[in-house]
């Protein structure tokens, strides 16, 4: 039989929740031969035979032997439909087939045999499958066989998947991005059981030789209703092409997976990555939005850089296009992103690193809350000996930050930058700033606040600091040159001071910067423009036993 030309409207209704409509098929030319039992494949028996058979007619059976179709143009869906092409298509038995799938210019070819269609219609024999797909040189292999098909129930399925060279595997589906490894991609796994619970058996996703190991188990239900996995999983990531390209050093994070069709679940979490340990749970639903989020974490020690790179550069030289670095970036925040998720987190870190330049450890409590776009993370943080306390809000539909800092008795000398300088100092501090922008330059460029600290007691053992007094009698003509010591010494810390108001990103300090000690005192006068991220300060200093002489030195020692 054949067909020169067919077109046809085809609505099919699989084993799935929606409905497939498949709105045009195109046969430009098709050629379809018939034969009965007892003959050759493809060979038409004669008419007499055909005659001489016709009283047993009840015990032949007649099937498809094989069906040849050049094209055809497919269609699905009614709004933005997908269009794809079906070439050299071939059907044998019924149950033997092979053709290309052309997509996005992309050519998948399929190969399959589903055993004797035959035998499966009269003897209710098991459905075997056998299936394979190929892009270029990406493969996947499904094996295995359906023992009762018209209930799709005692499933039993192995699949292996193997991807040669990822980056040029998305890169040809146009997916962009520069960091994708061009290590190999595999995948094994089985399915055993039916639509309403199956075990999905050891499961690996392997990238490269062990860059990235991806293993799990456990159960899947109620495939046709609301999809259900119950699952135990563990994630490695070793020193490989993957790890340098993402910036992660290697980590292992072992959990339990309860998976819906809208939610996941990963609980008794478990990461270990260096020193750094994270445990908790986290729950995400997005069977609405914005998404939900909801967690608890808890790490004794975590240092971020335990599992990201520092992207500190050694020994960088210094050109015409990197000497002015920005304080405060002009890159738009991801205010919107706060109008998509919905958030209740808590974090309890026992010892947290921030850098290398720090020195303490701080332990953090704090709760993570995203309702109506607004974000309030208020946060007790205990470092350097002392306490801070920290409200942060974050209106994502105005794009408004509003800031306030409380800092009590901290110790100056567990600062890194400064342990060398100071010993027995305490800092209190107030910051509270509010601000609308885009971005951090803009925030910048328009807050309002104030900025407030109390510095109480200690020594200061900067040697520049401490022979300031020497240089300032010296330049009065009181004092010898011998008088100067290369020894450290120390002057005792009496008092300091800042109250400083931040009025449209400008600070302006009038003698609201200051600084008491047994010998010597010194305020800071000027301006600091955070829009220009410019600092433009005096300091004057004068000594403690001059008595009002200080006017006679500022043209001298000002600097």
């Amino acid at each position: 039989l054949e067909i020169p030309k067919l077109e046809a409207v085809i609505e099919l209704t699989p084993l799935v929740q929606s409905q497939i409509i498949v709105q045009k098929i195109e046969v430009p030319e098709a050629t379809l031969v018939w034969a009965k039992t007892g003959s050759e494949k493809g060979t038409p028996q004669k008419k007499k035979e055909e005659k001489a058979t016709t009283k047993t007619a009840k015990n032949q059976k007649i099937w498809i032997d094989s069906v040849a179709i050049d094209s055809l143009q497919c269609k699905i869906g009614k709004e933005k439909p997908y269009t794809f092409k079906i070439n050299k298509i071939t059907l044998k038995e019924l149950s033997k087939f092979s053709f290309d799938i052309v997509y996005q210019e992309k050519t998948i070819n399929v190969n399959g045999n589903f055993g004797s269609i035959l035998d499966l219609a009269t003897q209710r024999a098991e459905l075997p499958i056998n299936l394979t797909l190929v892009q270029d040189k990406a493969s996947v292999k499904i094996n295995g066989k359906i023992a009762d098909l018209a209930n799709l129930k005692k499933i039993n399925l192995n699949i292996n998947a193997n991807v040669p060279n990822l980056s040029v595997f998305l890169k040809s589906w146009n997916v962009k991005g520069g960091k994708i490894p061009t290590s190999a991609l595999t995948l094994k796994t089985s399915f055993d059981g039916d639509l309403d619970k199956a075990e999905l058996g050891a499961t690996t996703l392997t990238l490269g030789k062990s860059d990235l190991v991806f293993t799990t188990k456990g159960t899947l239900s109620k495939l046709k209703e609301n999809p259900l996995a119950v699952l135990t999983g563990q994630l490695s990531l070793a020193d490989g092409e993957a790890g340098k390209l993402w910036g992660i050093k290697p980590f292992d994070l072992e959990t339990k997976i309860n998976a819906t069709k809208n939610a996941v679940s990963l609980n008794e979490m478990q990461l270990n990555a260096g020193r750094s340990d994270l445990k908790g749970t986290i729950q995400i639903s997005w069977d609405k939005l914005p998404l939900l989020l909801k967690g608890k974490l808890e790490s004794t020690y975590f240092d971020i850089y335990d599992i990201l790179e520092s992207s500190k550069t050694e020994g960088a030289v210094k050109t015409a296009e990197n000497t002015k670095t920005r304080v405060f970036s002009t890159n738009k925040l991801p205010f919107d992103v706060l109008k998509q998720i919905d958030a209740d987190v808590q974090l309890n870190v026992g010892h947290l690193k921030f850098s290398d330049e720090i020195s303490d450890y701080a332990a953090v409590n704090s709760t993570v809350l995203i309702k109506n776009a607004e974000l309030s993370m208020p946060a007790q943080i205990r470092i350097f000996g002392g306490t801070i306390q920290n409200q942060l809000k974050i209106q994502g539909k105005k794009q408004k930050i509003t800031l306030k800092t409380e800092g009590a008795n901290i110790q100056l000398d567990k600062m890194k930058r400064l342990n060398k300088d100071i010993q027995n100092s305490l800092l209190n501090f107030t910051l509270s700033l509010e601000a609308t922008g885009e971005s951090l330059h803009q925030l910048a460029s328009v807050a309002q606040g104030n900025i407030s600290a109390e510095l109480t007691s200690g020594q200061i053992i900067n040697k520049w600091f401490n022979t300031l007094p020497t240089t300032l009698n010296l330049l009065k003509g009181r004092t010898n040159s011998l008088t100067f010591s290369t020894q450290d010494q120390k002057t005792e810390l009496l008092c300091g001071a800042v109250n400083l108001p931040v009025h449209n990103g400008i600070i302006v300090s009038q003698n609201q910067i200051a600084l008491e000690t047994n010998t010597l005192n010194f305020i800071l006068n000027g301006r600091i423009d955070l829009k220009n991220e410019t600092l433009n300060l005096t300091m004057i200093p004068s000594l403690s036993q001059t008595r009002g002489m200080a006017n006679e030195l500022l043209s001298a020692a000002q600097s």
